[in-house]
């Protein structure tokens, strides 16, 4: 796949391209200056982040799988030059179903508006990317912002149930969202 072909210039000027190994800085800081309180709304369990950095060889090993056959796929949001989140898509059935969750890792652009938009986008751009019918969000119940923002884009809860712990995720109760091709209306 093409650099291009992943990439995305979105209308207020992000650009949403694959995450890469020298993204991995800005991804720590931002779990490592979060206060416990904030990983736990998220359902991360802060001892588990604390101290530790991501594997470098994650992205160079996951390039050498053609991208239709990843199970995963990491995505950067930059704006100007600075990175400013990011997003992944796990459990990917390409031409069908894949699960998501994103990051809006700059507090300063917090509660502006600009993650509705930039969701937008990025939702179409991933169904498209990947030719899928489906995508399945389950944000934690106490995770007050992607619940936001999802209910604000105009998705439902379909259903709230508790996740197990798994990695550096806690037991959960989490709501979960299906958000499909019809829902994003590619021409709203």
């Amino acid at each position: 796949m093409s650099e291009t072909q992943t990439q995305l210039l979105t209308k207020s000027g992000i650009l949403i391209r694959e995450m890469n190994e020298g993204d991995l800085a800005p991804q720590d800081a931002y779990f490592e200056g979060a206060s416990d309180e904030f990983l736990i709304r998220m359902g991360v369990d802060p001892s588990k982040i604390r101290g530790k950095k991501s594997n470098p060889n994650h992205y160079a090993e996951a390039r050498k799988i053609p991208w239709r056959e990843r199970p995963t796929f990491g995505f950067a949001f930059e704006q100007n030059g600075k990175l400013i989140g990011g997003s992944a898509l796990k459990g990917i059935v390409y031409g069908d179903r894949a699960d998501v969750h994103g990051h809006l890792w700059d507090e300063s652009l917090r509660g502006k508006g600009l993650a509705t938009g930039l969701a937008l986008e990025y939702l179409r751009h991933v169904f498209n990317l990947f030719e899928l019918k489906t995508l399945i969000a389950e944000p934690s119940v106490g995770n007050i912002a992607p619940n936001k923002l999802l209910q604000k884009l105009g998705l439902k809860i379909v259903d709230t149930y508790e996740i197990p712990a798994s990695g550096i995720l806690l037991p959960r109760n989490a709501n979960r969202y299906e958000i499909t091709r019809e829902f994003l209306d590619f021409d709203r």
